[in-house]
C-alpha cells in the first residue's frame, strides 16, 4: 500500500503516459492536474521512491539509473517541464546528438525573453515505435511587436516530428501544419487604419 505522503515526498520514476494520466514505476496513476514538479525524477540516480528504484532495477538491472520513460512520455516532459519551464539544463539533458547542437539553451532563454508569456500546449501526440508526433499551439504576447501589434496576443500551430531513445530526443523534424494554417487563416481580422 502506498500512503499519501510517499505520493507527495517522493520523486517517482515516469514509465509511460495514457490519456491525462502518468504512470509511475511503482504502479501509481497520477492525473496531470496532480502533476507539480519534483514528482517525477529528472534522472535514476533522484529516484526517492523505493518501489520505483526496485522496479526500475528489475526492467533494467544494467541501466538502473535510465528512466523507464514511453515516447510519448519523453516529448510530454520536454515540451512541459523543459520548454514551457525555461530550463536550459533540461533542455540539454533531454537532446542528443544533432538536435543538442541546434537547441542550445541560451535560444530557449532568449525565446522566453522576447516572449514572456510564451507556452506551448500540446494538442495531439502520436506514437509509433521510436518516433513521435507531435501537434501544438503556442499562445503569447507580442510585447516587443516582433509578430505583430505590440501587446497583441499571437498563437501560431506548429507540427514536428521527433525521433527518441532511451529517453532522450535524437532527431528533430518540422513539418507544415496545413490544418493549423487553414485555422488560423479562417481566424477574422479587424482591419487597422493608419493615421496620417
Amino acid at each position: 500500500m502506498v500512503s499519501c505522503l510517499g505520493l507527495i515526498h517522493d520523486s517517482h520514476a515516469l514509465a509511460g503516459r495514457q490519456g491525462h494520466f502518468s504512470h509511475t514505476a511503482c504502479g501509481l496513476s497520477i492525473g496531470d492536474s496532480h502533476v507539480t514538479p519534483g514528482l517525477f525524477a529528472a534522472d535514476g540516480a533522484t529516484i526517492s521512491c523505493e518501489r520505483c528504484r526496485r522496479a526500475m532495477h528489475a526492467h533494467r538491472p544494467e541501466a538502473d539509473t535510465t528512466l523507464l520513460a514511453d515516447p510519448k512520455s519523453v516529448i510530454a516532459r520536454l515540451v512541459e517541464q523543459v520548454l514551457n519551464a525555461n530550463d536550459g539544463a533540461g533542455l540539454a539533458d533531454a537532446m542528443d546528438g544533432t538536435p543538442a547542437s541546434g537547441f542550445a539553451a541560451q535560444r530557449l532563454h532568449r525565446l522566453h525573453e522576447l516572449f514572456p508569456t510564451w507556452r506551448a500546449t500540446i494538442d495531439e501526440l502520436i506514437a509509433e515505435g521510436d518516433k513521435v508526433v507531435l501537434r501544438y499551439h503556442v499562445a503569447c504576447n507580442d510585447a516587443f511587436g516582433l509578430l505583430g501589434r505590440v501587446g497583441a496576443i499571437v498563437k501560431h500551430n506548429q507540427m514536428l516530428i521527433f525521433r527518441t531513445s532511451q529517453g532522450r530526443v535524437l532527431d528533430v523534424q518540422a513539418i507544415v501544419d496545413d490544418f493549423g494554417l487553414w485555422s488560423d487563416m479562417s481566424q477574422p481580422t479587424t482591419p487597422t487604419l493608419e493615421r496620417p
